[in-house]
């Protein structure tokens, strides 16, 4: 996986087994400056079946949540009624 995810331009972070998840068997945790970067591994070990199923969670830091609340301050949405 490390060397995948460095063909694409990420970072490999870390690899850890899961004992008694039902999230899978293992994790893989790294980091890409863009999203089609990251799917190009998705895809590529998808098609190659290798592996059956994929969950992504997407971290985030406390400045991005600063950033992100200060442009919805600004924004204007009204919910739909009835």
């Amino acid at each position: 996986m490390r060397a995948l995810i460095e063909d694409a331009g990420g970072k490999f972070l870390g690899f850890y087994g899961l004992i008694g998840r039902p999230e899978g068997d293992g994790v893989v945790i790294s980091d890409f400056d863009e999203l089609s970067d990251y799917m190009s591994v998705v895809a590529k070990t998808m098609m190659s079946g290798a592996i059956s199923d994929i969950t992504t969670a997407h971290c985030y830091t406390g400045e991005d949540v600063v950033a992100a609340t200060t442009k919805a301050a600004g924004m204007q949405y009204t919910p739909p009624t009835g």
